[in-house]
């Protein structure tokens, strides 16, 4: 609380206290104000992101594909999925534990897992494994987006080099039209998540259900 005083020759004119909140750098103070910030919360130079992406590496040579994380050099959509669906195969093999974020999260804010913490203990909420996902998919050379819903969040990505002209997108008729033409993916981040994990085209069919025009639950905002 901050006191404000105006006084003029010993006499009060006016007097003023104002809130100030503050929190702590691990907390995302939520969409009520500047929810472009979410973006700092996207983390691609954390250590554990690399053992992600050495992880992804590994399952591409494995299924004969090129190993270097070139995001779109080769220029091609079929290359963005492989690298796209490699990051989720290595998160799937962490074993991550979902558990549910604070009520209203999306509008309130919560504290955020950093890369390292939902690796080292094994949990996260949707929209901790958002922005581990998106982190990942940045160091890989993807341009990711964190969606947030009613309650929930998820996240997404280009399968071309293009992005939004402004880096909050509230209408989801805008996203629904890059996936239409194949130019955007959509994310179920909690279907890695439970003994059953998820293949990656499911999560992105679950991911593309959020928005639809008949969707379960609100669309809020997407950051890109």
């Amino acid at each position: 609380d901050i006191p404000v005083r105006i006084e003029s020759a010993g006499q009060l004119l006016a007097e003023k206290h104002i809130e100030v909140n503050l929190l702590p750098p691990s907390h995302w103070g939520g969409s009520g104000a500047a929810p472009e910030l979410l973006a700092a919360f996207v983390r691609p130079t954390d250590p554990s992101v690399d053992v992600i992406l050495r992880e992804a590496a590994d399952k591409l040579a494995k299924a004969n594909r090129s190993p270097g994380l070139d995001g779109y050099a080769k220029g091609k959509k079929a290359r963005a999925w492989e690298i796209a669906e490699a990051v989720w195969a290595a998160l799937v093999g962490h074993g991550i534990a979902y558990v549910l974020p604070p009520k209203s999260f999306e509008r309130h804010g919560q504290p955020v897992r950093g890369p390292s913490e939902i690796l080292e203990r094994q949990v996260g909420t949707c929209l901790d494994l958002a922005l581990l996902y998106a982190a990942c998919l940045e160091q890989a050379g993807l341009n990711p987006l964190v969606v947030l819903t009613e309650g929930h969040a998820f996240a997404g990505l280009w399968l071309k080099d293009e992005e939004f002209s402004t880096p909050v997108i509230d209408d989801a008729q805008m996203l629904r039209k890059r996936i239409q033409l194949e130019e955007m993916l959509l994310v179920e981040m909690t279907a890695l998540t439970g003994n059953a994990p998820a293949r990656f085209k499911q999560a992105v069919a679950l991911g593309a259900k959020h928005v639809d025009e008949d969707a379960a639950t609100p669309f809020e905002l997407a950051i890109d």
